[in-house]
């Protein structure tokens, strides 16, 4: 699948158990990744522009898991999940 470079990457908040382990040690902020918004969909560059802090999706999940935050303004679904904390 080709990457969509047409335009600038778009920006994205990624939490610290992804940060650690795409990057590990060093700061993520201001890299850019490769992400699709659908299993099959095309690839785009994201720049993340942020670190959140992990969480954890039950209170007895031994530790929080990867996420990747995107805007979801210009691609609307009719379908999504919006956490609030």
């Amino acid at each position: 699948m080709q990457p969509n470079t047409s335009r600038p990457p778009c920006g994205a908040v990624i939490d610290e158990p992804l940060a650690r382990r795409l990057f590990g040690a060093e700061d993520p902020v201001g890299r850019q990744i490769q992400t699709s918004r659908s299993q099959n969909g095309p690839t785009e560059r994201v720049e993340i522009i942020g670190v959140a802090p992990g969480l954890r999706h039950n209170l007895f999940d031994p530790a929080p898991v990867a996420h990747l935050y995107l805007a979801f303004g210009s691609e609307y679904r009719s379908v999504m999940n919006f956490h609030v904390r």
